[in-house]
Formats: C-alpha cells, structure tokens, sequence
C-alpha cells in the first residue's frame, strides 16, 4: 500500500469518525489528537507558503483529489463532506486490511480502531448523504423527502 492510499483512509476515516462532515481542523486534529497519523519530521516542519505543518498541507491535498474524483462534497466553504461513492471507495480500499503490513503513515493506534467504522458508518453517511440532497432539493425549489436504500 502506498502512502496516498494511506493517506485517503486517514482522511475518509476521520471525516467518517466525525459524523460524515467536518471542517479541516476537525478532521486533521482528530487523527492527530487520536495518534492514528505517523508522522515523520519532514511531516512536522512548517511549510512557510501556508504557515502550517507539511503533513496538514499534504492531507488538505488529498482530500481535494478525493473531491475531484467524486468521493467528497465540497457544498459548503471548509466542510469536508463523504458521500455514498466515498463510502464504497473507504470499504473497498480497507477490504481485507493487513494489521500486520508495515504501513508508512497509518499508527498502530489507527489500525486498532478503524474496524470500528465499518459498524457504525453506514447510517451516518446515508444520513449524511440524504441531509445534503434534501437542502440541494430546498435551493433548487423541488424539495421532496427522498430517502436511499
């Protein structure tokens, strides 16, 4: 596994672990504050250009190819949203998982939790998913209740 692979379940795991949506701060201070990210001290120096650590710089880009490949929303300004595709993205890449591989990025404490996600997950992103076309359907004036599944 490389290390962007690696860093797109840090970023979908931690947007999941926060109800399905969240700011980049919450995010990132979460797989920091949970010691699920191994950084290295090139990741810790500050990049002069952004005033932030490389390894946040990194992540915010990794969550922009996620968004264009269509894993991501980007509905509202610094909301970092999943959507079904991620969701099925997040399972398929993390399907048959390897504990025990050597992973450049993702912490043991990481790999100790993140099952826990694939238990839990799937109600909040359908909620998720349908709170964010319910308030498409209220701008575009054609609201109705849809519900997936």
């Amino acid at each position: 596994m490389n290390r962007e692979i690696e860093e797109r379940i840090l970023v979908l795991f931690s947007i999941i672990r926060n109800g399905g949506a969240a700011t980049k701060k919450i995010v990132l201070d979460y797989l920091i504050d949970n010691d699920y990210i191994k950084l290295v001290e090139k990741d810790k120096k500050i990049l002069k250009s952004r005033n932030e650590p490389r390894w946040r710089n990194m992540l915010a880009y990794t969550r922009q190819h996620l968004k264009d490949e269509g894993y991501l929303e980007s509905n509202r300004y610094n909301q970092w949203q999943i959507n079904l595709n991620g969701y099925d993205y997040y399972l398929k890449t993390t399907e048959g998982f390897d504990k025990d591989y050597e992973f450049e990025y993702l912490s043991n404490d990481f790999l100790r939790d993140f099952t826990n996600v694939l238990f839990v997950s799937s109600n909040i992103i359908e909620d998720a998913f349908n709170d964010n076309l319910n308030n498409k359907n209220r701008k575009n004036g054609n609201y109705k209740q849809k519900k997936l599944m």
